[in-house]
């Protein structure tokens, strides 16, 4: 099948790199994150931050951004974390870092979760005749499992106003076109907003944690590239 070929073809331009040690035999049945949730402003200690939640009285992962100099030309990257709990200070579930100069190439490291390894995945963008894509490649299940393509493009419609209230933002599919996660954001805004929400086989967590995190902080890095474009922030 052409999709089939498509997952093979750009596999191992994708996936950086796959720990040693073995996944588990069957993927992760475990929802870690909201199958639901909103981005929303908060303060913790003082600090003003965003977080993840399904109502803003239920806090669940706390969302740090942040830019930083590096590299032999010290060029500006973006950085955002998706944080295990409400506090700003608690462990890393994804950090994903986006050079300025190249923005539609993101480093997404994830942390080790269901028994999983820790791994570093590529998220990468394409330009389209409307909208971009982004897309990223993850092996779902034991290590004889093949790798698969999940991209994000841009929808509209009954399926994302029914999910998440939207009448235009994002949708995950897999090689087979199933719907697996919609997101919405607004441009416009100085924070970062929006509302998200897993569908389908995405709903489910038989893709496993790992799989959750990636889908999550891909969408909350893409708003943060499109919002820089729009009103030229990086936060």
């Amino acid at each position: 099948m052409e999709a089939e070929s498509k997952v093979e073809s750009r596999s191992d331009s994708l996936v950086q790199k796959d720990a040693a040690s073995p996944p588990p035999t069957k993927p992760e049945t475990t929802t870690s994150l909201p199958q639901r949730f909103t981005v929303f402003k908060t303060e913790t200690g003082g600090v003003t931050h965003v977080a993840l939640g399904q109502s803003k009285n239920q806090l669940q992962n706390a969302i740090t951004t942040g830019t930083s100099a590096g590299g032999t030309h010290d060029v500006i990257h973006r950085t955002l974390t998706l944080h295990a709990g409400a506090d700003p200070t608690s462990p890393p579930l994804a950090t994903a870092v986006n050079r300025w100069t190249t923005g539609r190439t993101v480093k997404v490291d994830l942390a080790g979760q269901g028994g999983s390894p820790p791994l570093e995945v590529t998220l990468q963008g394409h330009s389209g005749v409307v909208h971009p894509t982004y897309e990223f490649v993850l092996r779902i299940g034991g290590p004889d499992e093949p790798r698969q393509i999940f991209e994000w493009s841009g929808t509209a419609g009954s399926g994302i106003k029914s999910a998440i209230g939207h009448k235009t933002g994002w949708k995950l599919c897999n090689a087979q076109g199933e719907v697996l996660a919609y997101w919405g954001t607004k441009y416009g805004t100085w924070r970062l907003t929006g509302d998200f929400a897993f569908v389908g086989k995405g709903a489910t967590g038989e893709l496993g944690q790992q799989w959750q995190s990636m889908t999550v902080v891909s969408s909350l890095m893409i708003g943060v590239i499109m919002r820089s474009w729009v009103i030229g922030v990086g936060r």
